[in-house]
């Protein structure tokens, strides 16, 4: 009796690390050297997008649709990966290997996939002729994309990650512990590597080159009629920190105090609050954008501008503007304004000397001036310590309702972009994703913790993730 007690205790502490150990040992297949991983919640996902599982099953194989059951445990999350050779891939448990062999049967039938193939312990089939999927009873890989002799080396290294032991996966990664602190259905972590802008540049003098430094977290979340993303930086060293701190001193809490003067009707708003001199500091430190200060200084003395601006600034497009190379060649920038709230006027002391052989500056008031750049007038002034420069001439007193609705006062960054003039802008210019044209605004707000927000947001009463699934 007294033997009993603690040998069912030792049967069940040794029989929850036996089958917890199993459950996600799906997971020793990550690689350690990876430049992206995501953490994918289907169900979470699902339920977010008012999906049913059967929704789900139906992007993979209509003909698994009916039940819902594709083999795929989906109540462990998948995990998605960029690998540094500069594959991608997908690690997801299995609940039952026959079903989802099933799957891959069903898959063949359709076209859509290779026969399942028995090699080196594992079973294989071909995903739309470049995805390599290796499975076995507890665990599924798929790698890619790689057509010809690529596939035999991707099979190779498949089978080696298949094989690893957790200590050699990438569950020892930052990347995967960061991920495990996260919440959320679609959470990833990314490097530096794959963004499109080097994070060194966009925060001043850190050197961000490698994912020792910092990560970029992103989540996801779809609801209604809105698809959201989250990013911020996770700095990793006490450098980039400290740059992060002062990226967050550089663009201040919004006032709001320009609200009143934008335009009822805008394609693009951009706003935020700044210290003109530390502006001016950023600007001078990125090649392209100190050429265009040196060329307007030949003309107006920016600098001291610049310098003046202590405060909020924005940056409006109205539908007056008209994007082509043609427009931006011949200086046609009708339907762009720029204001700011200036800490004084004294940037206009020097006014008397502005101007040369390629712009005309012409006084129009004390303190509102025209300029003559080739055929287009432009205005550049100040009204109540609020600096207008643009097509405009003063500031409007129109007001926009959306943006007001905003609720701005208080985010580092705000931005709205309207998706049908863009779309518009870009017609001719580039192809526009049909998707696009789903939506009718997209937002982007920086808050004060540093997290951006990025929003694309459909017409009302739209469910958009049934929307954008292919039918």
């Amino acid at each position: 009796m007294y033997i009993a007690v603690p040998l069912v205790a030792a049967l069940g502490v040794g029989t929850f690390f036996l089958f917890g150990r199993q459950s996600d040992a799906y997971l020793n297949a990550l690689p350690a050297d990876v430049q992206a991983l995501a953490r994918l919640d289907v169900p979470a996902m699902a339920d977010d997008a008012q999906l049913s599982l059967a929704d789900v099953a139906n992007i993979v194989s209509p003909s698994a649709a009916e039940k819902a059951d594709l083999g795929v445990d989906f109540l462990r999350p998948l995990f998605a990966f960029a690998a540094s050779t500069g594959n991608f891939g997908l690690v997801a448990s299995l609940a039952d290997e026959k079903v989802f062999t099933s799957t891959c049967e069903k898959l063949h039938a359709e076209g859509r996939a290779s026969a399942v193939a028995h090699q080196r312990g594992y079973s294989w089939v071909v995903l739309k002729e470049q995805w390599v999927c290796a499975f076995d009873g507890k665990r599924a890989l798929v790698m890619g994309p790689a057509i010809g002799s690529a596939q035999d080396q991707l099979r190779t290294e498949m089978a080696r990650l298949l094989s690893q032991k957790k200590g050699q996966s990438g569950r020892e990664t930052a990347f995967f512990k960061r991920l495990a602190s996260s919440s959320g259905a679609a959470v990833a972590m990314v490097g530096p590597e794959l963004l499109p802008v080097k994070a060194s540049k966009l925060l001043g003098k850190a050197d961000i080159h490698s994912h020792d430094d910092a990560l970029l977290r992103l989540s996801l979340n779809a609801r209604n009629n809105t698809i959201q993303i989250d990013a911020n930086v996770e700095p990793l060293t006490a450098e980039v920190e400290k740059q992060m701190e002062h990226l967050g001193d550089l663009f201040r809490p919004i006032r709001g105090e320009l609200l009143p003067f934008c335009h009822s009707n805008t394609t693009a708003w951009i706003g935020m609050n700044v210290k003109g001199e530390e502006l001016l500091k950023l600007l001078r430190s990125q090649k392209s954008a100190r050429t265009a200060l040196m060329a307007m200084n030949m003309a107006l003395d920016f600098d001291h501008i610049l310098s003046s601006v202590d405060g909020d600034v924005a940056l409006e497009f109205t539908p007056d503007f008209k994007f082509s190379p043609k427009n931006l060649v011949s200086f046609k920038f009708h339907g762009v304004n720029f204001l700011a709230s200036l800490s004084d006027s004294s940037c206009f002391d020097g006014s008397s000397a502005w101007g040369n052989s390629f712009v005309d500056v012409s006084k129009l008031g004390t303190l509102d001036f025209a300029l003559d750049v080739a055929s287009e007038r432009y205005f550049l002034g100040s009204q109540d310590n609020i600096l207008y420069l643009g097509s405009q001439h003063g500031l409007s007193r129109e007001g926009n309702e959306q943006i007001a609705a905003g609720n701005i006062a208080g985010t580092r960054l705000y931005a709205t972009f309207g998706i049908p003039q863009l779309v518009r802008l870009a017609s001719g210019l580039t192809s526009v994703p049909h998707a696009l044209r789903r939506f009718e605004r997209a937002t982007l707000e920086l808050d004060k913790d540093n997290v951006a927000h990025l929003r694309m947001i459909a017409p009302e009463g739209t469910q958009i993730v049934k929307e954008l699934l292919p039918k």
